[in-house]
């Protein structure tokens, strides 16, 4: 195949903008330098260090870090004792994680179609999928958006539902004022290399209630008893004694990923201004472009930006999105496609799932492309994006 040439043999950028790199710095790499020295390289005292401050920053006494954040989901089915002949409602617009966490405890998904506007599981279509083996709602807050929580707790109290919140893209986000983090049952958050606090791997959950994070404490270290203290052993003072009472997983978060995490955290309000900085490039530049719809942040949340979403208006363009991209790309841009809806993926055909059956996510699905806000990019870097964006709509507008 032909590779694609940039609209009139010039790109917009002279070298390539990455999607999403992360951005770390000297403050990191000192302290990986002192964990590196300091021999203790697995879970230890900066896992701890980093679960305080989390907490704090949060506003959470309850908090676990583990190994991913699918480990926080998967934890969370266990803890709240989700298990065979259950169901889990929740979106069809979402990683393959949230809903994989139900099949590993022998539940099943039960897919609740999105809103067009925030691409967020969609409260309205909730309580009609509700039956006597419903115990669970996940909802997933898109690209840094929180979902609109409150009517679904309200759904959930009525008929006596445990809530997760997939909270990957939201940390530091904000619903009605309040950071993600406290509302819901438990909430899982992702530190994976491109989000916005990456510790190349890593996640953690959280929760009001310290039995729900003791017990995935637990959980999350092979089921030993006293999981808090069991890295201690090898300190001093430490015991050798322990008990496994349950089955549990090797989940732990280290002390290497909390060196990152530990000045990410510090970082983390500024990240999310320098990316919500260069989403307003975006609406600057493509406002009045008819060949895109931009993203819409709800009056009621503040979104950390972890993705920029733009639907394209194919009706108007002579090209399709695949194509799209690829003169994207053409132009020295990153771009990607967050993500296949659920049902789109063989694993769920096989489930039985139509992507069909769930209009608003095909329709976003057909049309989506992610590009770079990463806080690793320019003001400058962004307004190139946004110029090879509309660059491409005026050169396919029919």
């Amino acid at each position: 195949m032909e590779e694609t040439q940039p609209i009139n043999g010039i790109p917009t950028r002279a070298n390539f903008l990455p999607f999403s790199p992360p951005l770390l710095g000297e403050e990191e790499e000192k302290e990986i330098i002192d964990t590196l020295r300091s021999g203790w390289i697995t879970t230890g005292p900066k896992t701890q260090q980093f679960e305080k401050d989390l907490g704090a920053y949060l506003g959470v006494p309850n908090v676990l870090t583990v190994s991913s954040c699918t480990a926080a989901l998967h934890l969370s089915m266990v803890t709240l004792n989700i298990g065979p002949g259950d169901e889990v409602i929740t979106t069809p617009y979402t990683f393959s994680s949230t809903a994989h966490v139900v099949l590993y405890v022998g539940a099943k998904p039960v897919f609740a179609d999105i809103s067009p506007d925030t691409f967020n599981i969609n409260p309205n279509n909730i309580e009609s999928l509700i039956t006597d083996k419903t115990k669970a709602i996940i909802t997933m807050d898109y690209g840094g958006h929180p979902c609109d929580i409150d009517p679904i707790l309200e759904i959930a109290k009525k008929h006596n539902l445990k809530v997760v919140v997939d909270a990957a893209h939201s940390i530091g986000s904000k619903y009605k004022n309040e950071k993600v983090g406290n509302k819901g049952d438990i909430v899982c958050f992702s530190f994976y290399a491109t989000k916005n606090l990456a510790t190349g791997e890593g996640g953690a959950m959280v929760s009001m209630d310290p039995e729900l994070i003791s017990q995935a404490r637990i959980m999350a270290m092979y089921g030993i008893s006293d999981a808090r203290q069991i890295w201690q052993r090898y300190t001093p003072k430490g015991s050798w004694y322990y008990d496994v009472p349950f089955l549990g997983y090797k989940y732990n978060f280290t002390d290497i990923q909390a060196s990152l995490g530990i000045h990410q955290l510090r970082k983390l309000d500024y990240f999310n201004q320098r990316r919500r900085e260069n989403a307003q490039v975006y609406y600057e530049i493509l406002e009045k472009c008819s060949n895109v719809r931009l993203p819409i942040e709800r009056a009621d949340v503040y979104s950390n930006f972890h993705l920029f979403p733009i639907l394209l208006n194919l009706e108007s363009l002579s090209i399709d999105r695949g194509e799209f991209i690829d003169y994207l790309r053409a132009e020295n841009v990153g771009v990607s496609v967050l993500w296949p809806p659920l049902p789109n993926h063989t694993l769920y055909r096989e489930l039985g799932f139509n992507l069909e059956n769930y209009p608003e996510s095909e329709y976003v699905f057909q049309r989506i492309i992610n590009v770079p806000v990463s806080p690793a990019a320019s003001v400058d870097d962004i307004r190139d994006a946004a110029t090879a964006i509309l660059k491409i709509c005026n050169h396919f507008s029919k």
